[in-house]
């Protein structure tokens, strides 16, 4: 059926677009097919559509697309709904060794910067959900001594920040477990799906965030 599917619109957007090659062909056949696989993974996960009713989840059966909601909105709200469905399993991953999602973000970025360390109004952009209160999440990996922050010498203003020898045995301990929650996370999608996603979301978020710089 996938092949049958691949041909016949290959062969109607070569009779439509003449100058299109095979690849730009499979190029669209992808983009379209990472949009209905996506909508399709959320209209099961908060409808349960094709889900006995049996297993069915609360949220299921009570989460769904507003009855009025343009595609825009939809979008939003698929994107909130799968970003905390995947915030809340990195966290259950996380639990066991004590550090949160936030905090594990932030000791990355960290162990990023290498030893010259970030300043501490750095770290805060670079944060996935652009937190500024990164001096409280600072404050937790200190006292856990994942983390060190010391005062500028030339600028006392200033307050470096850098990940300590412990912050990267516990980033080296959860590796492999979180490359392989990640993977799981994905795994109905092919690395050409997922670039595709990736781009397409991409050119969404640049101009988000000069949006929000300008506030």
């Amino acid at each position: 059926m996938a092949v049958l599917t691949i041909v016949v619109v290959t062969t109607f957007v070569k009779g439509r677009f003449p100058s299109w090659t095979v690849g730009d062909c499979s190029g669209l056949l992808v983009v379209v097919g990472t949009i209905i696989l996506v909508r399709t993974s959320y209209r099961v996960a908060t409808t349960g559509e094709g889900v006995p009713s049996r297993i069915r989840s609360p949220v299921s059966q009570t989460s769904r697309f507003e009855a009025d909601a343009t595609p825009e909105r939809e979008l939003y709200l698929l994107i909130r709904h799968i970003g905390g469905m995947l915030i809340k399993e990195l966290a259950a991953g996380l639990e066991p060794l004590g550090i949160t999602p936030e905090q594990y973000h932030i000791l990355r970025i960290l162990r990023d910067a290498g030893p010259d360390g970030l300043p501490c109004s750095t770290v805060a952009e670079r944060a996935v959900s652009g937190d500024p209160d990164v001096t409280r999440l600072l404050d937790r990996l200190e006292r856990q001594q994942w983390a060190i922050r010391t005062r500028d010498t030339a600028d006392r203003r200033v307050v470096t920040a850098r990940i300590t020898t412990e912050g990267k045995r516990l980033l080296a301990r959860l590796e492999n477990a979180i490359a392989e929650l990640h993977a799981h996370q994905f795994n109905d999608l092919g690395a050409r799906e997922l670039s595709t996603l990736r781009g397409l979301l991409e050119r969404v978020a640049p101009r988000r965030s000069d949006q929000a710089s300008r506030k």
